[in-house]
């Protein structure tokens, strides 16, 4: 039975599964809106489905005012979760039974005291095995089973797998998300500190976003056209890094920050400071502040995580 990792964060949906014997990486934009397609004259589209009597679809290009919000605490227990969850699934041309390997924000995961919150861990199962139905006809997948890990965990995996990390050393993971950076300290293979950091990529987009949005009179665009500008540093042929490199040092200095305010004095004991998620992208490691400390990047952040 094919087994598949899903990162289901707020910004894309990244998946991890083994395919012609090697392992395939990818990313999908994690935009629904309250509406099915229409597919020409033969009814809805594949990106149409249905749950709870109430119709959806996965439009990645819909203006942000449509898209339903990923944001907030309620989007992992929610129907376009689910959603964005079997339409990765079929994007990748995953068919049959399957086990399948999701996330939580650390913040969700765990307790106050460090104990997995186990109630919110079978909710968020729960709303994964939960009936849906394609609105195209095609044959649902067979979820059997759904695992749960905190967010970053997979990151730290691929991490120690491929970098051979010590066991006994002192790690900093901060998975860069959309709307938070989800930090955990590592010591001797165990989780001794976690939080969840209102900082994200998107701070930086939603900047950028307000620029281009001025230079068209206001019209609102969509986020991978916006990432696809701040990637190319250019916009109808205009060369926009005197802009984006103020705004990329801005969100720089607040992750930085933030950081800092989290490991307090033990900043400086870490072996290596890890940054995953697609926000890892989106700055410049040597920037931040690692009192000389190694730095690994790693933006897909995923690997296949089954115990």
């Amino acid at each position: 039975m094919k087994k598949i990792s899903i990162d289901d964060g707020s910004s894309y949906i990244k998946i991890c599964h083994v395919d012609n014997g090697g392992q395939v990486l990818n990313r999908i934009s994690s935009r629904v809106i309250p509406r099915a397609a229409i597919s020409g004259v033969d009814g809805f589209s594949s990106s149409s489905y249905e749950v709870n009597g109430r119709k959806y679809s996965v439009n990645e290009s819909a203006s942000s005012h449509e898209v339903l919000k990923t944001d907030d605490s309620t989007y992992q227990l929610s129907d376009h979760n689910l959603i964005l969850i079997h339409d990765t699934l079929r994007k990748e041309k995953i068919s049959g039974e399957i086990e399948l390997l999701v996330t939580l924000p650390v913040n969700q995961f765990f307790n106050i005291d460090g104990s997995p919150n186990s109630s919110r861990i079978e909710e968020k199962q729960k709303n994964v095995m939960k009936p849906i139905t394609y609105l195209n006809g095609d044959e649902l997948i067979k979820i059997s089973s759904v695992s749960v890990v905190p967010e970053g965990l997979g990151a730290f995996v691929n991490i120690a797998n491929n970098e051979e990390l010590n066991d006994k050393g002192n790690y900093l993971l901060a998975d860069i998300g959309g709307t938070t950076t989800d930090c955990i300290i590592f010591n001797n293979g165990d989780i001794i500190k976690y939080t969840s950091l209102n900082t994200g990529s998107f701070k930086v987009l939603n900047k950028l976003s307000q620029i281009l949005s001025a230079k068209l009179d206001g019209e609102a665009l969509p986020l991978d056209f916006v990432l696809d500008v701040f990637n190319e540093k250019k916009f109808q042929g205009e060369d926009l890094s005197a802009l984006i490199n103020p705004i990329v040092a801005e969100f720089e200095e607040d992750l930085n920050a933030e950081i800092r305010n989290f490991a307090g004095a033990a900043l400086i004991t870490f072996n290596k400071v890890i940054f995953s998620g697609g926000g890892a992208n989106f700055i410049n490691c040597a920037t931040v502040d690692s009192h000389k400390r190694g730095f690994v990047t790693i933006p897909s952040g995923l690997t296949l995580t089954f115990h």
